[in-house]
Parts: structure tokens; sequence; C-alpha cells
């Protein structure tokens, strides 16, 4: 690959942003000619739109802390979610460091309410999303940016008038705020960011297709994001609500947040079933069946560079390693000098898909061990990332720069060991896999 400028996916594109009396400096520069509005160059795309700043709601306020006051287990969830930590994401931040980002579009999704933002940008420079003509922010509040996809995200709306309404799946005539009851607006906010596809440039592309996924699979029409990753559970008083801490593929932002995925309420999409286990004078013989039987999208999903590695491994009497096979199941791209998808052999959803292995050794198998982990982050694209890390905002340079100690690369989700000679047989828990995945820094 001659270049790694663009290793990483398009979705985090960005350029430098102006100092505020700069961007007054700039944007005097443009006659109006040049000044092409957001709306034209991005029209019906969510994601791109310039984000709405809201005024405060009398009795509630605008933050996660606001809200805690009354809905202190929601608040308590989505801290343990990857919507909190949106822009503190050290990939993110990797990749806002490069100076082919245009990070007004990337933050767009990663702090997508108005008040987060320290400039707007309305304008592009002849439609150059590269050359973003900002406007100071005068409703820039730093405590709500750095709560990333906080609840207003989902739960703010504009009305006519300009004033900002609190909508919920139900109406609630004891709210101590206006309440506006639209169940399906409040679940559709997710494929706003969530389902993006789009070619920038030639190197620049945002490939996030759950949305398009669901619509095309078994559960279409019968199941919704919210339906899967906002779980109901037993809240104060024995009281339903729904889990705020939207957790998905079990790769959490921090290896603390790693620690709590369980907690979370994390589930494995993937059933593994190994049968026709057969060792030999030669080696092994098996094959594995894989269910996706929990998800309506493809697995895994969003991000192109995740993928799940299967590996299957033959023990001797000491469980010493003796011969081992991995798969990998996911997208592959080429991201230079043109992005393009060169393969993709993802688990549809409902799909049961059967791989066998053959693994040669002329040495006694004892014991056989699967393992799957679901893989955020390659130690490989790490170098890359940490080309830039000086580029990267201060809060951020550093950790990037260390990116291993900080930053989980992947997580098991399957672990099946099985004794050739006894029959015994034993499955990890889902503790258990949570714990072997807090020592894997770096890999």
């Amino acid at each position: 690959m001659p270049t790694r400028v663009y290793k990483h996916k398009a979705l985090f594109l960005v350029v430098p942003v102006l100092t505020a009396a700069a961007a007054a400096v700039f944007s005097a520069c443009f006659t109006p000619a040049t000044r092409v509005d957001v709306t034209a160059v991005f029209p019906q795309k969510a994601w791109a739109q310039t984000p709405v700043v809201f005024k405060p709601v009398a009795g509630a306020g605008l933050s996660a802390a606001d809200c805690a006051r009354c809905h202190a287990e929601h608040v308590a969830d989505w801290k343990l979610s990857t919507h909190a930590h949106a822009l503190q994401d050290l990939q993110f931040q990797a990749e806002l460091a490069k100076a082919s980002s245009p990070k007004w579009l990337c933050l767009n999704c990663h702090t997508p309410l108005g008040n987060q933002r320290e400039e707007l940008v309305r304008y592009l420079d002849k439609g150059n999303i590269l050359k973003p003509i900002g406007e100071k922010n005068a409703h820039f509040n730093p405590q709500l940016k750095n709560e990333s996809v906080t609840c207003g995200v989902c739960h703010f709306r504009q009305d006519a008038d300009g004033e900002t309404k609190i909508i919920a799946a139900k109406q609630h005539t004891s709210a101590p705020h206006p309440l506006v009851a639209d169940p399906v607006g409040l679940r559709s906010r997710c494929l706003d960011c969530h389902n993006v596809s789009e070619t920038v440039n030639a190197q620049l592309v945002c490939s996030f297709q759950t949305g398009d996924e669901l619509a095309a699979g078994y559960l279409a029409g019968k199941q919704d994001c919210a339906g899967c990753h906002m779980r109901e559970t037993q809240g104060k008083n024995a009281t339903a609500r729904h889990r705020h801490s939207f957790i998905g593929g079990g790769v959490a932002k921090t290896y603390a947040l790693l620690g709590q995925q369980n907690k979370a309420g994390y589930l494995n999409a993937l059933q593994f079933s190994l049968h026709g286990v057969k060792a030999s004078s030669g080696g092994l013989t098996a094959n594995l069946i894989i269910f996706n039987s929990g998800t309506g999208h493809r697995v895994p999903t969003g991000d192109p560079e995740r993928f799940v590695e299967i590996r299957l491994t033959a023990l001797d009497a000491q469980g010493r390693t003796i011969a081992e096979k991995t798969e990998r199941i996911g997208q592959t791209w080429q991201w230079s000098p043109v992005a393009r998808k060169l393969a993709d052999n993802r688990i549809l959803p409902g799909e049961k898909r059967e791989i066998p292995f053959h693994l040669s050794t002329p040495v006694e198998i004892h014991g056989v061990l699967l393992q799957a982990r679901h893989v955020r982050l390659t130690a490989e694209n790490a170098r890359y990332m940490k080309q830039d890390a000086a580029h990267a905002a201060k809060p951020y340079a550093k950790q990037i720069a260390q990116i291993e100690a900080h930053y989980p690369f992947s997580r098991f989700i399957y672990k099946e060991s099985i004794n050739l000679k006894s029959g015994a047989k034993k499955i990890a828990s889902p503790a258990e896999l949570e714990s072997l995945s807090l020592p894997l820094q770096g890999r």
C-alpha cells in the first residue's frame, strides 16, 4: 500500500479548526457566490446537516446531569455506553488528527447537538467539504460537549416556534417538563448515524449500513434497533424500564468499561457449535456451525474494519499448541489509492454457516480449544494511528501514542475446550470471557 494517510475508514474525516478570530476573518473573505449551503451539498441526509441549537427546557435542562435528577438509573446505564464516550474514543480522535479529515462532518455524529459545537458550519466554500465556513457558536456548552451522544440527542426536538420539546416512547402526565409521545420518531433516530453510506472522494468512504442490513433481514418490520439494544430490565420498585447502555459488539472504549459490559447487558449474538471432532495420526478434523440467531443485521456490523476471528487449536498432553487454524469473518477493504470493498463474508441475519477445519500434525492430539474474538482494532492499524498522535487534541495525544494501554483492541465472545481422551467439555461463562478479555492489551 503506497500510503497510509487514508488507512482507516472515512466516517472519520476532518480539517484543522480555526481560532474564533481567524474564523471571523476567514468567513468574511467569502462572497455569497462562493458560499454553498450544506443542505445543498448533502440534501436529505440528517448526519450532514448543521446541528440544531436547543433552548433549555424549564424543569429539565439540557445535560445528562440534569436528566439524572429524575432518571438516575437511565443515566447510570448511559455512562457505560459507547454513546457516552463517542467523542473521547481514541480511535476517533486519531482520525480527527489527520489533516485530510473534515472535522465538522465527523462531529455531527459524535457530538450531534448544536450546543456541543464551538463552531457551526452552515456553508462550504464552493461546496468543498474540506473548506467549511465556520461561525462562532454563542450557545456552546463545553460540559455538554464532553457528554458526546447525550440524552438530548435522541430526546430533543425543536418545534416550529424554535422551542425544545422532549419526546418519549409514551405519554407521562406527571412529568415535570413538557413531554411529547413520539415512539416512531424516537426509535428512528438511531439510523441518522448508524445508516450512513457515502462516497466522499476516492479515498474517503463512510460505510455504516446497519439500517439497510436490518431492512433486508428476517426481522424487517418485526424488530427495530431499540428492541435488541434497549432490552427491558427491572428498575427501582420493580418497575420495568429499558436499558440505556446500548451494548453492541462488546468491545468497549476503555478497559474499565470493558469490565462492565456484562453488567450493562451484553449478549453474544452468535451461537457456536463444534461437532464431528476427530483426531487421527495425521491431525484433526472438525466442523463448526455459527448461527447468527440474535441480530437482525450482519455480524459484525458498523465499522467496516471490525471482524470476528475464529481460532481452532490442537493441544498436546501438556496443553501446548501443536497446530492451529484461524478464520476471519468481516469486510476487507482497500483504502488507497482508491477506497473499495474487496470482500465481505459477514454472517447474515438468521444465517447458519458451517466452517470445516483440518489441522495437520504428526503429534498425538489430546485436546481441542475453540476461541472467537470480536476485533475492533488490529495492531497494524494501531501503528498507523500513532503516526498522527502528535497532531491529536491535547487530552488525547499521549493516550493515542500509548494506545495499547488505554484502548481495548478486542473481546473474547466464545471459548470452548474439549479433552479428547475423557470427552470432557468446558464452555467459558460470560464472566470468564470478560475476564479473559481484559489482559488483551494491544491484541
